[in-house]
């Protein structure tokens, strides 16, 4: 099979024969730079590109994957010319995202307590395969359309009906 090892898709070797990011500075286009971050996959590179994108001097910023079987992610940055450099660019929105996922992080260790230590949810098992119980199940809608509330209604009073032996949904009115 073609796949490389799972191990060394995210793990840098131990001889430096790969750095972590490089820099190649874009020729054609003025204020533009591309980094190339190692052992990095869309899970980084979208977090990346969402904060490069909320500095106002960044022009352009996205990323993308060369290949799937190649782990490394592509980070284009474009900025204004009178404003930050795309390294700046690129520094600010990473101390941002930092910032962010350091809130996030904190808010998660207060809302902790409060929720059940791992490994004592019920397992729940009915319907086939086991699942984890979380509450009420919610049924499932059909097609991928929710059903609305008066659909519910119309179903359960057609069924009352034909229970009862009316016409239920075909009732036509006395024609």
């Amino acid at each position: 099979m073609n796949k490389p090892d799972d191990f060394d898709n995210w793990r840098l070797p131990d001889d430096d024969s790969v750095k972590k990011v490089s820099v190649i500075k874009d020729t054609k286009v003025p204020s533009a730079a591309m980094f190339v971050i190692e052992r990095e996959d869309h899970t980084l590179g979208n977090m990346v590109r969402y904060q490069l994108l909320e500095d106002d001097n960044v022009l352009f910023g996205g990323y993308r994957v060369p290949h799937p079987l190649e782990p490394a992610i592509q980070v284009k940055v474009q900025t204004r010319q009178e404003g930050p450099s795309p390294a700046q660019a690129m520094h600010s929105a990473l101390d941002s995202l930092l910032s962010e996922l350091n809130t996030f992080e904190e808010r998660f260790k207060v809302h902790a307590p409060s929720c059940p230590p791992r490994g004592t949810r019920s397992l729940a098992v009915g319907g086939g395969s086991p699942r984890w119980s979380h509450g009420p199940r919610r049924p499932r809608p059909l097609m991928g359309i929710a059903p609305t509330p008066r659909a519910v209604q119309v179903a359960v009073n057609s069924k009352q009906q034909d229970s009862q032996g009316g016409a239920g949904l075909m009732d036509t009115g006395g024609m």
